[in-house]
């Protein structure tokens, strides 16, 4: 056997040099160059010394197929769970592509493919890698007391890498006997997590430390009360489970857009800055947090060998939602030059709005400020701004605080620029400013108070593309798998119906999504800029 793995090998390098040889005789004849690239299929019931160049030829192990890969392959994940009893895990060592071939695994039918650990490794992981594409695949791990090293039993797992892609992946179950997200990321930089969902976690579904110039786009989190297990480990947020949608830990001149937080005991976004690592220049645009223990968290962590380095600065959140949460809106600590803008924080009854404060052991120079225009507090039952006496620069211009305990705190001063304390009139809207509704261009520059997030972000910029589906009022989402996000009021084929977009009384704008007055592009409503 051994023999003939070692032939089967020699005829796959003779069928490269001859594919190689052909494609480039082909090149002089007609003037193009040759593609290079090959598509090869796996299966769990498939056979390593099969080609693997047809759904009836499939290979077997990721170990033989990922050996085989170069720039601008594709390897194909036939339907089935994939374990260590069959086919193994997907495991990645200096595996590149290029940024004209970048190396492709995709499942055959969208997150019918499913990589299944036993909580002791990672379905997925890789090290010092570039140019990966990863598309369709479900992955998940399991509880296992016997595995308590740091990380084992998440999804995915990358670490001193650059230039991922992850898109329209479906993760859920990590290992809570260790401290394992969904999605870790370690030291990569320039990277693209898209369209992709996470259930079932109890510590973060997406975890960076540290990362730079990663974007993460239109995700959907929901932890189904995934709490802490005796003698497993204890999620700092509280028994019933799941910390943080996208969490850094920290990074710089990163972007989270259109993502949202669902029942999560967490928030959608944070930032945890703590040791030497910036947490500078990130944007968060468009996100919506639903019910969840905190909506966003942007703060300095005092810890043993944080230094100033650690201070998140210049971080910028705009069209922001925070709805029912059950402690703060959004939460800034030891921050500087830290703006929310068209920040809306609604409806949470134990908890407050927006919180700016400082901690006094915490890493920072000692010089804070915070900046907010545009936003809205809602019907809270603390205060709907609240900025602590350590903050000594701050503005909040053009804000409206109508129905909370107390609507500013400090109540007055010099640092508020046109504040309102009128009924907003939102109705049951809350993902945008009705038309009909008194915040409606009452701004600054003409703008709406409050958040509009009817269209997508980016890379950073508002586009004229529809966020939300301008038919079914739907947010993006790729294939349902019975009994994990098909689940009616826990999934987010139906988040739009909790967010009431488009229904329950909060209908489309007039224009949306049907070209707009001049029929070339849908109308933007006002009030939407990224900063």
């Amino acid at each position: 056997m051994q023999k003939q793995h070692v032939e089967f090998s020699s005829l796959v390098i003779m069928s490269r040099i001859y594919k190689t040889f052909t494609g480039f005789i082909l090149g002089l004849v007609v003037g193009i160059e040759p593609a290079g690239a090959t598509a090869y299929f796996i299966s769990t019931m498939g056979e390593d010394l099969n080609t693997g160049l047809t759904q009836t030829s499939p290979w077997k192990t990721f170990r033989f197929a990922v050996s085989h890969l170069v720039p601008g392959d594709t390897l194909i994940l036939l339907d089935g769970t994939y374990d260590k009893s069959n086919s193994g895990f997907l495991i990645f060592k200096s595996t590149n592509g290029t940024v004209e071939k970048p190396i492709t695994i995709k499942a055959l039918n969208e997150r019918q493919a499913h990589i299944h650990n036993d909580g002791t490794t990672v379905s997925v992981s890789g090290t010092d890698c570039s140019y990966l594409i990863f598309e369709g695949i479900q992955a998940s791990g399991i509880d296992n007391p016997d595995s308590r090293i740091h990380g084992t039993g998440g999804a995915f797992d990358f670490r001193n890498s650059h230039h991922l892609t992850f898109k329209h992946l479906l993760l859920h179950h990590n290992n809570r006997y260790n401290n394992s997200h969904l999605l870790t990321l370690i030291r990569v930089t320039d990277s693209l997590v898209e369209e992709s969902e996470f259930y079932y976690f109890h510590r973060h579904a997406v975890m960076t430390k540290p990362g730079s110039r990663n974007t993460f786009r239109r995700l959907y989190c929901h932890s189904r009360g995934y709490g802490n297990i005796p003698g497993g480990y204890q999620n700092w947020h509280g028994p019933h489970g799941g910390a943080v949608c996208v969490s850094f830990y920290p990074a710089d001149n990163s972007i989270v857009e259109n993502s949202i937080a669902d029942a999560t005991t967490g928030s959608v976004f944070d930032i945890q800055a703590s040791g030497p690592t910036p947490a500078d220049n990130n944007r968060f645009l468009g996100n919506i947090s639903l019910n969840t223990e905190y909506g966003a968290v942007i703060k300095a962590r005092a810890e043993p060998g944080a230094t100033a380095l650690a201070m998140p600065k210049n971080n910028t959140v705009t069209n922001f939602v925070a709805i029912g949460v059950e402690k703060v809106g959004i939460y800034f600590r030891g921050v500087r030059n830290q703006r929310c803008d068209h920040c809306m924080l609604l409806n949470n009854p134990a908890g407050a709005g927006l919180i700016v404060d400082v901690e006094a052991a915490g890493p920072g120079d000692g010089s804070y400020s915070f900046f907010s225009e545009n936003s809205l507090s809602l019907s809270n039952g603390g205060p709907g701004f609240r900025i602590t006496p350590g903050i000594q620069t701050w503005s909040i211009a053009h804000a409206n605080s109508s129905g909370n305990r107390v609507n500013y705190d400090p109540s007055s001063g010099e640092n508020y620029d046109v504040k309102k304390s009128v009924d907003p009139a939102i109705g049951t809207c809350r993902a945008w400013i009705p038309d009909d509704s008194p915040m409606k261009g009452a701004g600054k520059n003409g703008k709406d108070i409050g958040a509009n997030i009817l269209y997508r972000y980016q890379d950073g910029i508002l586009t004229d593309v529809p966020l939300w589906n301008p038919s079914t009022g739907e947010f993006p989402h790729g294939a349902l798998v019975v009994g994990l996000n098909d689940v009616a009021g826990q999934s987010l084929f139906d988040v739009h119906k909790r967010l009431n977009v488009n229904s329950n009384g909060c209908m489309f704008p007039i224009d949306y999504g049907k070209g707009g007055p001049d029929g070339k592009s849908p109308a933007k409503p006002g009030g939407l800029r990224a900063s």
